[in-house]
C-alpha cells in the first residue's frame, strides 16, 4: 500500500499541487482522486506496519481503517477511517473536496483549483489519459480487494482464502512491488503532523 500505491501516486499528485495557476480542472480532479488513494494507502500502510510489528511482539492492535471509501456519509467515513476512535459516491466526492483543501498549500491555491474544476474541464488530452491510466494501474488491485472485502463484509478475506488464492494474490503483490514500487521511499504523511 505504501510503496506501490501511495508513493507512486505521490509522483502524480505532487507536480499538480506544486504547479501554479492556471490549472486544468481535469488534472486537478484526477490529482484529487489520486491523493484520496495516496493518503488512504499512506495511512493504512503505516497502520498495517504497526499492526504487523505489534503482532510480531504478541500484541493485537485493532484495525484502524474499515474501508472508509465505502461510507455513505461523512460521519460513517470518519468512523471507518478512525475505527479505533448513490450516497457512497457523494461521500467520496465530498471527502476528495476536503482532501483538495487539505493538500493545497494555500487558500488561493484551493480557490484556483476549485474554479478550474468548474471552468477548465477538458476530457480529451494525451497527458490526461496517461495520468488517468496511471491512477487506475496503481489503485486497481486495491480497489478490487476492497470491493471484495466490502461485499463479503470481511477485511481478512485474503488471509482466510485457500493456499492457492493467497499464493496468487501475494505473487501479484510481490511482482507489482518489485517491478513498479517507488524507489527512495516517501515520508509517511502522518509524520508531517
Amino acid at each position: 500500500m505504501k510503496v506501490f500505491v501511495a508513493d507512486n501516486l505521490a509522483t502524480i499528485v505532487n507536480p499538480i499541487f506544486a504547479a501554479g495557476a492556471p490549472y486544468s480542472g481535469t488534472e486537478v480532479l484526477l490529482a484529487s482522486y489520486a491523493f484520496a488513494f495516496q493518503i488512504l494507502c499512506d495511512f493504512a500502510g503505516y497502520s498495517t506496519i504497526a499492526r504487523g510489528l505489534g503482532k510480531c511482539m504478541g500484541f493485537d492492535i485493532m484495525v484502524n481503517f474499515n474501508l472508509p471509501y465505502f461510507a455513505a456519509n461523512p460521519s460513517e467515513f470518519w468512523q471507518r477511517w478512525h475505527g479505533s476512535s448513490v450516497r457512497i459516491g457523494f461521500s467520496f466526492q465530498l471527502v476528495c473536496l476536503g482532501y483538495l483543501i487539505f493538500r493545497a498549500s494555500s487558500i488561493t491555491q484551493t480557490y484556483n483549483m476549485l474554479i478550474s474544476i468548474l471552468t477548465n474541464f477538458q476530457l480529451h488530452s494525451v497527458g490526461l489519459e496517461h495520468m488517468a491510466s496511471q491512477i487506475v494501474f496503481y489503485i486497481g488491485v486495491l480497489v478490487v480487494v476492497q470491493i471484495v472485502q466490502y461485499c463479503k463484509n470481511d477485511q481478512m478475506i485474503i488471509l482466510k482464502s485457500n493456499i492457492l488464492g493467497k499464493a496468487i494474490f501475494y505473487c501479484i503483490c510481490f511482482y507489482l512491488l518489485i517491478m513498479f514500487g517507488a524507489g527512495g521511499g516517501q515520508e509517511f504523511i502522518y509524520f508531517q503532523f
